[in-house]
């Protein structure tokens, strides 16, 4: 059960940042 909440945890990080990065992109364009 607590490594199936870190693998959220994880996915729910990794979404965040590429979500950032799209940001930082298209702000830059």
């Amino acid at each position: 059960m607590d490594h199936e909440i870190n693998l959220l945890l994880f996915l729910l990080l990794f979404f965040l940042l590429l979500s950032l990065m799209c940001t930082t992109t298209c702000y830059l364009e």
